[in-house]
């Protein structure tokens, strides 16, 4: 057992939710079963661990006291872990018409959530921001912005990933412990009811700007 499904086995144990183990099949089958208040929900668990580039930069702050610049195309690690885990939640969220959820958590040594913040979380989701630039012919003129808005890269769409219900992140934080964010699938078939996971810090995608939006409890 990593990391990641002992903090979810003790999140679910802090919260009264059922956690039990899914024995491996000869196909790939999710991690856990959930069950809260009655209502099962599949999950598939992926630790993030650090990159060559992290492990070099942690590195350099054990040593020297800061480090390189880093980074990655926002989103990519989340992305990766959705096409990963999304076979075999489908596959018994179809089965059973029930909620799969994919939990992530980040064990690479950086600090504060790194490749699981939200903005990380949302281009995973729904694409890269993309912001168009227009060129007029007159060269004298200036360049001229449209509206940001979602483009490639997308994970989950009205016709894409639709069994997967919502990504939940764990994070210890250094006041107030084990703390759970739920980012909700406007698109899925089996979505996640928002009461019954409100232990949770739950988002939902906004309607009028490139962000995430609180549920509010």
């Amino acid at each position: 057992m990593n990391v990641s499904e002992q903090l979810l086995e003790t999140w679910c144990s802090q919260k009264g939710w059922e956690c039990t183990r899914i024995p491996e099949e000869t196909e790939r089958t999710p991690d856990y079963l959930l069950k809260i208040d009655g209502t099962v929900i599949y999950a598939e668990v992926k630790e993030i661990v650090a990159t060559e580039e992290e492990t070099k930069v942690l590195e350099q702050l054990e040593k020297r006291g800061w480090g390189d610049a880093h980074g990655e195309e926002p989103g990519k690690t989340v992305r990766e872990k959705i096409k990963d885990s999304y076979g075999q939640l489908k596959r018994f969220s179809m089965r059973d018409k029930s909620s799969a959820i994919l939990v992530l958590y980040n064990n690479s040594g950086m600090v504060g959530l790194g490749r699981l913040d939200h903005y990380h979380v949302l281009t995973a989701m729904f694409g890269l921001q993309t912001v168009p630039v227009i060129v007029p012919s007159d060269s004298a003129l200036p360049l001229s912005f449209g509206p940001d808005f979602f483009g490639p890269k997308k994970s989950v769409g009205p016709e894409r990933n639709r069994y997967l219900s919502g990504i939940l992140t764990l994070y210890e934080h250094y006041e107030n412990g084990l703390t759970a964010f739920f980012y909700h699938n406007p698109h899925a078939l089996f979505p996640v009811q928002y009461r019954l996971i409100g232990k949770c810090i739950q988002y939902r995608v906004s309607p009028t700007e490139i962000n995430w939006e609180l549920v509010e409890s």
